[in-house]
């Protein structure tokens, strides 16, 4: 899974010719009480969004996740964008499962300036048994940088 959002990652670098945008998130998983700090580097293509990105939790027990994660945009509300979201995750917990999980729901971009965008995402995690553990209703909050 790594080496498919690093490959997604570089092929979406590769055929920018706009809108390539670098940010940082931080997220809250309200069923597992798990908080995580990360990176997304995202393509935008008229209406449809790509996202690569990887997150970590920031308690004891480290749980990696490595997510590429389609966009739709639905309307437009003044400046901000309302989308569509669905995906796919790698979890990785450090000494113990790991699996594919996969996410739906709704996120929004407010462009703060021509550079910055602040973003809202609200999503649902499936995953697969070994991972079920960390499936839940996820909040992420974040800043992205066009270039």
């Amino acid at each position: 899974m790594k080496k498919l959002v690093i490959s997604a990652v570089l092929a979406l670098a590769a055929g920018s010719a706009s809108a390539l945008e670098v940010g940082v998130t931080g997220h809250r998983n309200y069923d597992t009480d798990l908080n995580a700090v990360g990176v997304t580097v995202s393509q935008s293509f008229k209406r449809l969004d790509l996202t690569a990105g990887f997150d970590r939790t920031t308690k004891d027990s480290k749980v990696d996740r490595w997510s590429l994660v389609g966009g739709l945009d639905l309307i437009k509300l003044g400046d901000a964008k309302v989308a569509v979201k669905a995906g796919a995750v790698h979890v990785d917990a450090k000494g113990g499962p790991s699996g594919l999980a996969g996410v739906a729901g709704l996120g929004m971009k407010l462009p703060l300036d021509k550079k910055f965008t602040a973003t809202v995402d609200v999503l649902h995690q499936w995953g697969e048994p070994a991972v079920k553990a960390f499936d839940g209703n996820v909040v992420m909050l974040g800043v992205k940088y066009k270039f």
